[in-house]
């Protein structure tokens, strides 16, 4: 071969990889430079088998394009998404995004996310990776951003629910007469001067150390209280050991305090399961209506992990230790410790109506 074409060949060769390590360095010192990356859900809350728009928008805000750009991110495999254009997701876990940007090109993507599971779903990060000519990556970028998106439980009509007896919600006071109704007793109140001695509520009296009768219905709107306990056995630890029980519980209180407060009763919920933003506090909120209380419950419901905070009985114990008296309560549970069982009979001797919905649960004892 001729000498001078194989200088020819060697300076040809010498210009592209001078030429490519030129690109690199831009690439790598500019690639980044002046590129946007937002991302936010269409709706903050969503129920349990819902399907929801995530959003992506990035901006190339330069005149140098950016052949590759990748978008990385852990993504909770209890949201799936329905199609993958230009997303590769493995795992169910990572969350890939590739962009081609021309200089100053904003390109908005929408995702559909089917909601598999449950839960409080934060997109708080992302890593940018941007690529050479040839789709080296040159530079990378991790970045922070606050997005959330709250699953609600998965709601069911309440008579597929196990009532201990039938139409039980019915049953609540719903509809209250104007004047007293002497077959409907509310709770207890001290004794006033005139009571008839037939109202005497003994095992209150007995407790509180001082005259109590029967507190007769009114016309006033009736509270209702849910609570949820999270053991499932008396040797459980801080962990749950059986989730699917929990999880079938978390959408009954979900599915009855709904059905309560859209039909006017005044409903509170408690539950002794960590929160995901507070996990060594337990969760209260004391009896209220409206859509308000409702949400106030779903949001709590939704962020519920798979830990107990404190004890069943120290739940229901601080409410004995209250008075609370007049109240309908609805316990919902796999399992219910002695302790827990003293503390429900107080509860009743206060006047208070309780009864238990069991779970199923394949390691509880009820």
């Amino acid at each position: 071969m001729d000498k001078v074409v194989i200088a020819r060949i060697i300076l040809a060769a010498i210009s592209v990889f001078a030429l490519y390590i030129i690109q690199c360095i831009i690439y790598r010192k500019f690639g980044l430079r002046n590129i946007t990356y937002e991302r936010w859900i269409g709706s903050p809350d969503a129920f349990e088998g819902d399907c929801v728009q995530m959003i992506e928008r990035v901006s190339n805000k330069k005149l140098l394009p950016v052949p590759y750009l990748q978008v990385d991110s852990l993504i909770d495999p209890g949201l799936k998404f329905e199609r993958k254009v230009k997303v590769d997701v493995k795992y169910d876990q990572y969350m890939n995004s590739m962009f081609n940007l021309f200089p100053y090109t904003r390109i908005t993507r929408r995702h559909t996310i089917k909601c598999i599971k449950r839960g409080c779903y934060d997109f708080d990060n992302a890593t940018l990776i941007a690529g050479d000519i040839l789709g080296f990556e040159v530079n990378r970028e991790d970045i922070k951003f606050n997005s959330r998106l709250l699953v609600f439980p998965r709601i069911i009509p309440v008579d597929r629910i196990p009532f201990p007896s039938h139409n039980y919600i019915g049953n609540v006071s719903v509809k209250r007469w104007i004047v007293e109704d002497p077959f409907m007793v509310s709770g207890v109140r001290e004794y006033r001067y005139g009571d008839p001695l037939n109202r005497i509520n003994w095992n209150a009296t007995a407790k509180a150390g001082n005259l109590q009768v029967h507190k007769q219905d009114y016309s006033a709107d009736p509270e209702f209280m849910i609570y949820l306990n999270y053991e499932i056995s008396d040797d459980m630890w801080d962990v749950v050991t059986d989730m699917d029980a929990i999880e079938t519980g978390i959408s009954y209180a979900a599915s009855i305090a709904q059905y309560a407060i859209e039909n006017g009763i005044k409903t509170g919920f408690a539950c002794n399961g960590a929160n995901r933003d507070n996990p060594r506090e337990w969760v209260k909120y004391p009896p209220e209506g409206g859509s308000a209380q409702l949400y106030r419950i779903m949001e709590c419901l939704a962020g519920l992990t798979s830990k107990r905070s404190v004890s069943f009985s120290a739940v229901l114990k601080e409410d004995a230790d209250a008075g609370m008296t007049g109240m309908d309560i609805i316990i919902i549970a796999a399992y219910i410790s002695d302790k827990a069982y003293e503390q429900i009979d107080i509860l009743k001797m206060l006047g208070n109506s309780v009864e238990i919905i069991w779970l199923e649960s394949k390691r509880g004892d009820q």
